[in-house]
C-alpha cells in the first residue's frame, strides 16, 4: 500500500515538474520569437526609412526648427513633418508639399474636434497614413507616417516637441 501511495506521489511530482519544465521551454521559444519578429520590424522600419532618405541624427537636441522638424521624423519613425500655426501658416517642415500640408491640416483639426472632439488623429487609406495633431493650442503637427501610430506615441511627441521648442524659443 505504502508503495503505491509513492508511486502516486511520484507520479504526480513528475508530471507537474515535467509540466513545468515544459511551459518554460515553450515561454523562452516564445520570446525568441517575439524578438526575432521584432528585429525583423526594426530592420523593415530601418530600410524604408533608408529609402525614403529620413536622415539618423546623431547629435545633440536640435538647434533650429528645421532640426527639429527632421529630429522629431527621425526618432518617431515619421516620413515627413510639417509643423504649422492654426491659420496655416508653415512654421518649419521636411516635406515636399508643405503648403498643402498646412492647407490641409487646419481643415482637418476643425473636423475631428467637432465631429469626434479630440486633438489628434491618424487618417489612413490602404498604406498611406496621415497623422494630425495639436500639439499646443498654436501648432498643428501634420505628419506622413508608414506604421501604426500609437496614443501613447502621439502624446510623447507632443510632449517633447514642446519641450524642444521651449528651449528654441
Amino acid at each position: 500500500m505504502i508503495d503505491l501511495v509513492v508511486f502516486a506521489i511520484a507520479a504526480a511530482s513528475g508530471s507537474i515538474l515535467g509540466f513545468i519544465a515544459t511551459n518554460r521551454i515553450l515561454e523562452r521559444e516564445v520570446n525568441e520569437a517575439k524578438s526575432l519578429k521584432m528585429t525583423t520590424r526594426v530592420n523593415v522600419i530601418s530600410e524604408f526609412l533608408e529609402k525614403e532618405g529620413v536622415k539618423k541624427l546623431e547629435r545633440g537636441p536640435p538647434k533650429s526648427l528645421e532640426e527639429l522638424v527632421e529630429y522629431v521624423a527621425a526618432r518617431y519613425m515619421l516620413t515627413d513633418v510639417t509643423m504649422l500655426t492654426n491659420d496655416g501658416l508653415v512654421i518649419a517642415s521636411n516635406s515636399k508639399t508643405p503648403e498643402s500640408d498646412a492647407a490641409i491640416a487646419p481643415e482637418i483639426m476643425k473636423v475631428i474636434k467637432s465631429v469626434l472632439d479630440v486633438d489628434k488623429a491618424v487618417l489612413s487609406s490602404g498604406d498611406k497614413r496621415v497623422l494630425v495633431a495639436q500639439l499646443n493650442e498654436d501648432i498643428i503637427l501634420h505628419a506622413r507616417v508608414a506604421r501604426d501610430v500609437s496614443k501613447r506615441e502621439v502624446e510623447s511627441i507632443r510632449e517633447e516637441v514642446n519641450t524642444l521648442l521651449g528651449g528654441l524659443i
